[in-house]
């Protein structure tokens, strides 16, 4: 912890941490810069408005927007068409 975050106390410091470490909404931990440093994580919708990290980003939101597109889709279809997405993604980075 820096000498500033220690001059901060109580709702000041509480919101200077929020600031530099955004929480997922999703699953409340602590989100993580992306391989190109990209630190303010992802829209959450429609699962939750807000932020959330990557891992819930895959595992939650991408299935339900693509529920949401093609309602007959399965969960576990969905769950595997939003990892070959990342995987893909990750290929291109």
């Amino acid at each position: 912890m820096s000498n500033y975050d220690k001059k901060l106390e109580g709702k000041e410091r509480d919101e200077y941490i929020a600031k530099r470490f955004p929480t997922c909404v999703i699953c409340n931990q602590d989100i993580k810069p992306n391989a190109i440093g990209w630190k303010h994580g992802n829209n959450a919708q429609p699962v939750a408005e807000g932020q959330c990290c990557d891992e819930c980003n895959t595992n939650k939101v991408m299935p339900a927007r693509l529920q949401g597109h093609y309602p007959k889709m399965s969960m576990s279809g969905a769950l595997e068409l939003s990892a070959q997405l990342v995987r893909f993604k990750k290929g291109i980075e």
